[in-house]
């Protein structure tokens, strides 16, 4: 990186600072955002395996499971292959970006279901 600033002069620095300032908020977001998700799991896990230990009938339904479990599961995924794409390729980081930002927009209406809606 220092020779591609050494050879290109101060213009090539100045776009090699700011590309890395952007990708630096992309991390930030996205970390922020797989983390939040990823807390979500072993509560959910542990939510179901309450409910069945409790031996609540018709609990958990397949839904409840997608809800509580999967849902929870595919956001981090989905938002660890944008972060892994958006660290491959500058390009995708505008994609990668606005995508964690939905992810977190997102979280409070799933979370409001997600307590019962009260």
């Amino acid at each position: 990186m220092v020779q591609l600033c050494v050879q290109g002069g101060r213009a090539d620095a100045r776009r090699l600072t700011s590309a890395l300032g952007i990708m630096k908020g992309t991390h930030v977001l996205s970390f922020t955002a797989a983390i939040v998700w990823a807390l979500l799991i072993p509560i959910g896990i542990r939510g179901v395996d309450f409910a069945r230990s409790q031996h609540i009938a018709g609990w958990p339904s397949p839904s409840q499971m997608f809800y509580y479990v999967y849902t929870p599961i595919i956001m981090l995924a989905l938002i660890v292959l944008a972060w892994a794409l958006a660290v491959r390729w500058l390009r995708v980081k505008v994609f990668t970006a606005t995508f964690n930002a939905l992810a977190l927009l997102v979280l409070p209406v799933y979370l409001l279901a997600y307590a019962g809606g009260v």
